[in-house]
Formats: structure tokens, sequence, C-alpha cells
């Protein structure tokens, strides 16, 4: 099986590279629908082993949501919001974090990662991360969405959606010093012009 070859591959690049840190852009499945338990248990074990090398994140894709929705819910005096992802079963293991919503995390004193899982409206949380930086730190999104550029306009009947951010906006108007996405699935020259 493929997957196998790549989880040895990987563990092979964490060991060779003394990687400190492990990160998943999304699409660890390819459809929630065709999802089986089979599956469901040579990922978890795969990813079981991989945790106890390395401290893993995982962003949630557009092929490992559900429904895209968050749903609040009461048991008893708790209340809870919760995202139905195919990923959740990772949230169990101690040293996987499965990022199913826009957040910043501290990675050392001055730098910062802004992760940011699929969404139906990039353009908001983009804007909700960038107020949750500390000022003077060093900047990096880690997302799985796709850049607004010009083809967009011609694609928006297909489905793309329309509140997505511009490489240019990324680097001007956030002020990002890296990005690194998921979700792009051409290679190309992204301006920031």
């Amino acid at each position: 099986h493929e997957v196998f070859h790549v989880f040895d591959m990987i563990k092979e690049r964490v060991r060779n590279d003394n990687a400190e840190l492990l990160i998943f852009l999304g699409d660890i499945f390819d459809s929630p629908s065709n999802i089986t338990t089979s599956s469901l248990t040579i990922v978890s074990k795969l990813f079981g082993e991989l945790s106890k090398l390395i401290p893993i994140i995982t962003i949630v894709g557009n092929h490992d949501d559900v429904d895209c929705k968050t749903s609040d819910i009461q048991i008893g005096e708790v209340k809870y919001s919760i995202r139905t992802t195919v990923l959740s079963f990772l949230e169990n293991y101690p040293n996987i974090k499965v990022v199913n919503k826009p957040e910043v995390i501290r990675m050392t004193e001055n730098v910062e990662i802004a992760f940011i899982p699929y969404s139906n409206n990039i353009e908001a949380d983009v804007k909700l991360v960038n107020k949750k930086f500390s000022k003077g730190s060093k900047r990096i999104l880690m997302g799985h969405f796709e850049l607004k550029q010009p083809c967009h306009t011609i694609k928006l009947s297909q489905n793309i959606s329309p509140n997505l951010v511009s490489a240019k906006d990324l680097a001007n108007k956030y002020k990002y010093d890296a990005v690194y996405l998921g979700h792009i699935h051409d290679i190309g020259d992204f301006s920031t012009d």
C-alpha cells in the first residue's frame, strides 16, 4: 500500500533531519463519504506510531471535513462547540493537535504561526487570526485554502469561494513572513507586487 510507504518515508525523514515538529496541511483523506472503518483504523495506527517520534499538527482540509459547520451542543451544564471532521479521532493522542478552527500558536519567543483550516470564509479567518499575533513576532501562515487570483472571477461559478485573500494581501496587508498552503492544486507563481 502506498500510504504505508509514505509514512515510512516521513518517519525516515523525521529521524534523519532531527525534526522537532511535523505539520500536515490538510486532506489526510480523499473524501469523507468514502472512508471505511478499516481506513480510519489504519490511519489511526500510522499517526499513533508517528506521534511517538514527533509532535504532530494537522490542519483540517476540505476532504477531511464532513459539512464545514460548527455545532453547539450542551451536555448537562457544559456547552461544547464541535466541528465534525474525520480527523476528530486523532485529537485523543497526546502528541497530536488537530486544527479545526483558526488559531495562532507561539512556536518560539519570536515566531508565531497562524493555522487556518478549510472554511467557507477564508477572508474572515485571516482577519480573525491577524488580531491574535504578538507585536514584533515573525508571522507565518499555514492553511488549507486557495488564493484569490484574477482567474477566480471566471471560475466562481465552479464552486470556488468568493471569500478568498490574495498573495499580495497576505504579504502586504497582513505582513506574513511566510505562507504555506495545502489546498493549492496547480503549480503557480503568486505575485505579491
